[in-house]
């Protein structure tokens, strides 16, 4: 027997100005400077009605970042056979993503609701990490290259270190990281 829900729908509104809001705060403050009650307060909304929807900030934190409505641009390139090419053109497009503030915020604002919150980081991790995973896996393979597992974890665990790390030479570093790695 199928249970059904007492009470009205959620309102798509509410969800929208919700997520919205946070995004703005997050922007503005940070992770660590938000709260759900200023979030309620920016969307105009009761606390409760987010409450209902996300039984943590981290929960919502991760639908802000991750879903449609505010989605952050996920950078996967086809394998071509030309790993070079491939690794580069998903670093230069990766690198000027989080070059912008506004999309380098929000990944951090997800690292951080993912590092306490296995909800969080189980969708960051099928959202973000496993696609981009397979991707560079994918283009090593094309190019007949082994050790792929080992290079995309090289290569996506410097460029969160850059994102958390907020440091332009980081991202120096890890253009300087896909071109060693991708030598032939």
């Amino acid at each position: 027997m199928a249970e059904s829900r007492i009470g009205r729908p959620p309102d798509q509104r509410t969800r929208v100005a919700a997520l919205r809001a946070t995004r703005e705060l997050l922007l503005a403050r940070g992770y660590e400077g938000v709260a759900m009650s200023d979030i309620a307060a920016a969307a105009g909304v009761p606390r409760q009605t987010l409450y209902r929807r996300w039984p943590t900030k981290q929960a919502l934190v991760a639908d802000c970042v991750l879903d449609d409505v505010l989605p952050v641009e996920l950078v996967v390139v086809a394998a071509t056979g030309d790993l070079r090419a491939d690794i580069d053109l998903w670093l230069q497009s990766s690198i000027a993503s989080i070059e912008a503030d506004a999309d380098a915020a929000l990944f951090r604002a997800l690292l951080v609701a993912s590092a306490s919150d296995e909800s969080a980081r189980q969708r960051m991790v099928d959202h973000f990490l496993a696609p981009l995973r397979s991707a560079i896996e994918r283009s090593f393979a094309a190019a007949g290259r082994e050790g792929h597992e080992l290079v995309a974890d090289a290569l996506l665990g410097a460029m969160v270190a850059a994102i958390v790390s907020r440091d332009a030479e980081a991202l120096r570093r890890v253009r300087d990281l896909g071109d060693l790695l991708t030598r032939g």
